[in-house]
């Protein structure tokens, strides 16, 4: 089965961030995410596509507070609420 193009640029965009931020954050004390991790912004939660997390505190397993980066990849399904409510949250 031969993938859409779409779909498989946002999944090299993401293997290629995620790959990046791993080695940029190996030997600091931050961890690169991928977007099976959960973040809470005040009431709402999200599963961003890649973020970043720098504080200790934040150690919840499944669900980060304070990350110091998030990353969401757009795409023509998902730009609206990406630009719109999350960027805004």
């Amino acid at each position: 089965m031969r993938w859409p193009e779409p779909a498989s640029w946002h999944n090299g965009i993401a293997l290629n961030l995620a790959a990046f931020l791993h080695g940029a954050t190996r030997e600091r004390p931050c961890r690169a995410l991928v977007s099976d991790m959960r973040v809470a912004i005040d009431q709402v939660v999200y599963y961003p596509d890649l973020m970043v997390c720098c504080e200790a505190d934040d150690s919840d397993p499944w669900l980060k507070r304070a990350p110091c980066l998030v990353i969401e990849i757009l795409s023509e399904s998902t730009e609206r609420i990406d630009r719109g409510e999350k960027l805004h949250n």
